[in-house]
């Protein structure tokens, strides 16, 4: 399919193309998921994007589009995603409402990249029925880190003496036991997943656990959330401390 050019006449969608210009991006970019940047921008479209499709207004413009908002802080990430689908659109401010402060988001129409993702899984109102992608082994680590820079959180406890690391991943129930399950692979971890509200949470806790999931998600990435993965390497450089055989404390 190549570059994909959305016109007025085309896609008719108004959000995409204004008077006469048009942008153009890579439309086929999800058709086959074999590289790490795009299990990694799949996983993060299906943590923080938001698809679209549907016919709206009086004159039944066509609206296949994905959008993909982040605070103000991580538009740079956006500017990631951007270059790596050859798009054109740019990156538009988004101002603070409520208590959401001031954002970014970079909205992208075309109907042949949203029926892609759709197929992959990442469907319209998707947060709380969303399934995992189930893809090649080598990729999945990939895949689960763009879907922590969305929706996980890296956290140290800051009054304990000895290092202590929470790595918790928030989504669908489904998800999260697939996150789990890879979790379990990584390093055996006996963490159980809980309902929190309406979603599902799975937290893992102490040191040599989190660790090792945050290395095999940032060890030797190329694509990433910034903040997220210096997190990341924080972690991963905090020395476990074994207790000696007297008295019982930290060697």
């Amino acid at each position: 399919m190549g570059k994909h050019t959305c016109s007025v006449e085309g896609c008719r969608d108004p959000l995409h193309a204004r008077g006469r210009h048009s942008y153009r991006l890579d439309e086929a970019y999800f058709d086959v998921i074999d590289t790490e940047a795009k299990a990694y921008w799949l996983g993060f479209i299906t943590a923080d994007g938001c698809v679209q499709a549907g016919n709206i207004g009086a004159n039944g413009w066509l609206r296949r589009q994905l959008s993909v908002k982040l605070k103000a802080s991580d538009a740079g990430h956006l500017e990631k995603l951007k270059a790596d689908l050859a798009a054109e659109n740019p990156v538009r401010p988004v101002p603070p409402t409520g208590l959401a402060g001031p954002g970014a988001e970079l909205a992208l129409s075309s109907p042949h990249l949203v029926e892609s993702l759709i197929r992959l899984g990442v469907t319209p109102r998707k947060s709380l029925t969303v399934k995992p992608w189930d893809g090649r082994a080598g990729l999945m680590r990939h895949y689960w880190r763009g879907v922590f820079d969305g929706d996980g959180t890296i956290v140290k406890h800051p009054r304990l003496e000895r290092d202590k690391w929470h790595l918790r991943l928030l989504g669908s129930e489904a998800c999260i036991e697939a996150f789990r399950l890879w979790a379990v692979g990584v390093c055996g971890t006996a963490a159980k997943k809980y309902p929190k509200g309406n979603i599902w949470s799975f937290t893992m806790g102490g040191l040599a656990s989190p660790q090792a999931v945050a290395r095999e998600l940032y060890g030797d990435a190329t694509v990433f959330l910034d903040r997220k993965r210096e997190l990341a390497f924080q972690l991963m450089a905090a020395p476990i401390r074994h207790r000696s055989s007297i008295g019982g404390k930290s060697a």
